[in-house]
């Protein structure tokens, strides 16, 4: 187990191994990393202060001696921190590989006009459309429709679909709580209309 270990740099107390560990000499046992949505993080204290690291980086950079811009973990598990899961890149690297991803799954967009769905390509990042079209790929912010089309990658529409369902749900609901003078009815009306149009061209595509 021990010759697994190596000190961290600047954190004397502590060591971690090739297997994702930390390891604290004060307290002789390894530490409880918190999982967190992006990466395993621990608690180290020195001079009195307690720092949060993050265990990917502080093995990464342990076991190679240098500090990347970026880590990724090749399984795409990110609290999986053996050394062997960890790949030190630039972050423009690391953009290019995001980019290489997205473009490999199969797109496709809905013309909410004629009510026809075609496969597309995913466009290049210096072009008009990339920031708008990834935005509503992703959901950001809930984000349906772009330029009068919705977009969705081939393994998510059933997730579009969900959410036009809760949101027709959700509207319906709200109307039922407003009196007839309400000025924000009619609005609420148009968005269910709306709602249930895109719901049934996603459900024929």
């Amino acid at each position: 187990m021990f010759a697994e270990m190596k000190t961290i740099p600047d954190y004397p107390a502590y060591a971690v191994t090739k297997d994702g560990q930390v390891w604290s000499y004060r307290v002789k046992r390894f530490l409880n990393p918190t999982k967190k949505k992006y990466r395993s993080q621990v608690k180290l204290i020195a001079d009195g202060i307690g720092f949060f690291k993050q265990v990917h980086r502080l093995v990464f950079e342990t076991f190679y001696g240098y500090i990347p811009e970026c880590i990724i973990h090749k399984d795409g598990d990110v609290h999986n921190n053996h050394l062997s899961n960890l790949v030190g890149m630039t972050r423009d690297g690391h953009n290019k590989m995001i980019h290489s991803r997205k473009e490999t799954r199969v797109i496709y967009q809905v013309d909410l006009k004629e009510g026809i769905t075609r496969k597309i390509r995913m466009p290049e990042p210096n072009e008009p459309i990339y920031s708008s079209l990834l935005h509503c790929l992703e959901r950001k912010p809930q984000k349906i429709t772009c330029h009068g089309y919705i977009y969705y990658y081939e393994d998510k529409k059933h997730r579009i679909v969900e959410e036009l369902k809760s949101r027709i749900k959700t509207s319906n609901l709200a109307l039922q709580c407003m009196d007839d003078y309400n000025p924000f009815r009619r609005t609420v009306k148009d968005s269910i209309i709306r709602n249930k149009k895109y719901l049934e061209i996603l459900e024929k595509a």
